[in-house]
């Protein structure tokens, strides 16, 4: 086993000093998309989080609205196993996708 597997931060500082760009510049532009990219995780973190349900539904009783309007909850969530034990009006589980309902 090699004592060092290249990042991809690596293999793009690579391709950048191979394009002609200088060493300061490529780590400052590869560490700006990195900063961009955990703010954008962590945004994204944000926005999935969501409130549970005031009266979370037990299995069998999960509706395809529960699900769409606490999606994390009933698909990621506590609320899956709920979700699963529960069908749409298409007789599938609720945490699969159904290419009939909206």
């Amino acid at each position: 086993m090699p004592d060092y597997i290249p990042t991809a931060y690596d293999h793009a500082l690579d391709a950048m000093l191979a394009a002609g760009i200088d060493r300061p510049r490529a780590d400052e532009l590869l560490l700006a998309v990195c900063a961009l990219a955990v703010n954008n995780h962590e945004s994204t973190l944000e926005r999935t989080r969501e409130t549970v349900p005031d009266n979370p539904k037990g299995p069998g009783k999960v509706t395809y609205e529960d699900v769409q309007a606490y999606p994390y909850y009933y698909i990621r969530g506590e609320g899956r196993k709920a979700a699963e034990a529960s069908r749409c009006d298409h007789d599938l589980p609720l945490t699969d996708s159904c290419p009939v309902c909206p």
